[in-house]
């Protein structure tokens, strides 16, 4: 019971960053060049687990665009002359992307559709996490690699277990899940309509 006080601090802390988050990304997209400048600079931050160097400079582009003079220095420094030119299609790109949408952490973002087609490979999005499970398979050779991975994956459906590394999964005999974090990657080498992959927010 002694920690009791200190796991309410925890959560209270995470939903106020949560809320917090929320907020920014409202003045953001209602023209606030502060907002805009704050989340160029979290997502251009190479320590930071949300690092996005086209998303940071998306919301720079659009602070520039509201005369925030930290956002012009930044871009002339990451862009060179014509930054201003070059923002018109990162804009552009950046609403088609919809990096100005704001999703909670945990976020059911929907399936991720795959192609039928054998070793297609797959990078998990900046920011996302995938769900990926596949049911049993019969297999008239050794299925070794039916899944292989790159990366950092939790090994179970309760995401208890962390592991980092190449991974070779056999999708013989069982059916299975894993959690993917960003940036890794995945070849199936199994038909892609025996695989579900769900996406979700970081």
């Amino acid at each position: 019971m002694r920690y009791t006080p200190l796991l309410i601090l925890v959560i209270t802390s995470f939903c106020y960053a949560q809320i917090d988050r929320a907020e920014i990304f409202h003045k953001a997209n209602n023209g606030d060049a502060s907002s805009q400048s704050e989340l160029g600079f979290g997502y251009g931050h190479y320590s930071s687990h949300r690092y996005n160097s086209d998303k940071s400079k998306f919301w720079y582009c659009l602070a520039a665009k509201n005369n925030s003079v930290e956002a012009k220095v930044n871009l002339e420094n990451r862009l060179g002359e014509g930054w201003d030119k070059q923002c018109t299609d990162i804009i552009k790109s950046g609403y088609i992307k919809k990096y100005n949408e704001y999703h909670e952490s945990g976020a059911n973002l929907g399936s991720v559709t795959l192609k039928e087609e054998r070793e297609e490979k797959y990078v998990v999005p900046s920011e996302r996490f995938w769900k990926v499970e596949w049911s049993q398979q019969e297999c008239p050779r050794v299925c070794k690699s039916d899944i292989v991975v790159k990366g950092q994956i939790y090994s179970d459906e309760q995401k208890t277990t962390a592991m980092y590394g190449d991974f070779e999964l056999n999708a013989q005999g069982k059916s299975s899940v894993i959690w993917l974090f960003p940036e890794t990657e995945i070849r199936i080498n199994i038909e892609g309509s025996k695989v579900s992959v769900t996406e979700f927010v970081q």
